[in-house]
């Protein structure tokens, strides 16, 4: 990978660190370092929700992700759209994540 464009992509990380009110993922560089890398493309952790209704929603939310994952079609001919609703995807997984994190605390004090 040429200096320059490694330069960048930790830029972009430091950015999303610095600022995780963006909702971006931390792993959104993987997107692009993936075609020369060769690794799989990054889904977010396993919220482990205690709930029916949240791990509905994450299966879902991950269901959702591995199919934009497995479009490689869509993801070569409209990226733009494509990163966008890969983007959308896991800023709602993101916001599920204190829910579901609240919701697992008060299930696990009331055992």
């Amino acid at each position: 990978m040429p200096t320059d464009a490694a330069g960048a992509l930790e830029a972009v990380e430091n950015l999303v660190f610095d600022n995780p009110a963006t909702r971006i993922p931390a792993d959104i560089t993987e997107y692009v370092k993936a075609p020369i890398t060769g690794r799989s493309l990054p889904f977010p952790d396993p919220l482990n929700p205690i709930t029916t209704c949240y791990a509905q929603e994450e299966a879902q939310l991950r269901a959702e992700l591995e199919q934009l994952h497995d479009d490689t079609a869509r993801a070569a001919a409209d990226v733009d759209g494509w990163t966008r609703d890969v983007l959308e995807v896991w800023k709602k997984h993101m916001r599920l994540a204190p829910a579901v994190y609240i919701d697992n605390e008060r299930s696990n004090n009331q055992s």
